[in-house]
């Protein structure tokens, strides 16, 4: 059945929530599935050392760049506005991490940072890739941090946005509980019905629409019920690492971009003006209409933006 051409034309995937049938969910999650698709993206599913690995890779023999997502929904939707771009020019590899998509542990389960990061370092190694481009959001970008840490001399350049590296605290945490009502930060990441879904979706973005219960309760059902007790304990973890990361030192050499949210109220853009400062070497961008997704928001802007980085010093 072909996508109807008023789909074509959206410009965020907010609006895809306006699909109000009981199979809305599904209707979004196969709408930006066939964006990867067509992206020259195929999906996968590995089992190798600990993991299960659930990843999208468009193959061949251009410059990798890996897009790592972060907490909220499937990583076809948070990066469905980049592969087309992004593949024009490089391989674009899109891990799921562990307890997204279909991602698991094989043996005991794993919810420290360092699993997620392992995740990642398994699969590039399993794919014979030694040299690439990183890009993380939120969670993500911790993630990636950490990756190009451990790894630097693998990394050709560093992009991340609305991610708080060693520069998020108990404060900020203090001030999303606040904002948003909720007693641990974790309600709020991992709501427990449709309300607490409607609530996380709307702080991530600056012009959320109205979104129909249909697709909240099957989106919910979808991402969050089998694994809500798993989402919670990665954050409990996180949160119990906090002094580490916050003391982790970053001497990264390589060219770096920054990108935000300018009312970004989960991580406020002062962690983002501040992450810029710590790294000289890096470029900063904000986005005046957006909150938490510029990559969705203000996604003709970012992928721009964010091409022109790629490019620079590839003649």
């Amino acid at each position: 059945m072909r996508t109807p051409l008023f789909i074509e034309g959206l410009l965020s995937w907010s609006i895809l929530l306006l699909l109000s049938s009981c199979n809305s969910y599904k209707m979004a999650e196969h709408y930006v599935g066939r964006k990867f698709e067509r992206g020259g993206l195929k999906n996968h599913l590995l089992e190798v050392e600990d993991f299960q690995i659930d990843y999208w890779d468009s193959g061949g023999e251009k410059p990798p760049i890996v897009l790592v997502h972060g907490f909220g929904t499937s990583p076809t939707i948070q990066w469905f506005r980049q592969v087309k771009a992004l593949s024009q020019t490089h391989r674009v590899i899109v891990p799921s991490l562990l307890y997204f998509g279909k991602s698991r542990p094989t043996n005991i389960p794993r919810y420290e940072l360092q699993s997620q990061v392992d995740l990642v370092k398994v699969l590039l190694k399993h794919l014979e890739i030694e040299s690439y481009v990183l890009c993380g959001v939120s969670y993500g970008g911790l993630v990636a941090g950490e990756v190009a840490r451990q790894s630097s001399k693998q990394i050709e350049k560093l992009i991340l946005f609305d991610a708080p590296l060693k520069f998020y605290g108990q404060a900020d945490i203090d001030h999303v509980c606040k904002t948003y009502d909720v007693n641990e930060i974790q309600d709020f990441f991992v709501p427990y019905d449709h309300q607490g879904m409607k609530k996380l979706i709307h702080a991530g973005f600056y012009r959320a629409p109205p979104i129909p219960t249909p697709f909240l309760r099957s989106f919910y059902a979808a991402q969050y019920e089998p694994v809500a007790n798993d989402m919670r304990q990665l954050l409990i973890h996180l949160q119990s690492e906090e002094e580490k990361y916050a003391a982790m030192e970053y001497d990264f050499s390589f060219p770096m971009l920054i990108l935000w949210g300018a009312h970004d109220d989960i991580v406020r853009l002062n962690r983002g003006q501040e992450m810029h400062a710590y790294f000289p070497q890096s470029q900063f961008t904000k986005f005046e209409k957006s909150k938490h997704f510029p990559n969705i928001e203000q996604h003709r802007k970012f992928n721009r933006i964010m091409t022109s980085f790629l490019n620079e010093g590839s003649e």
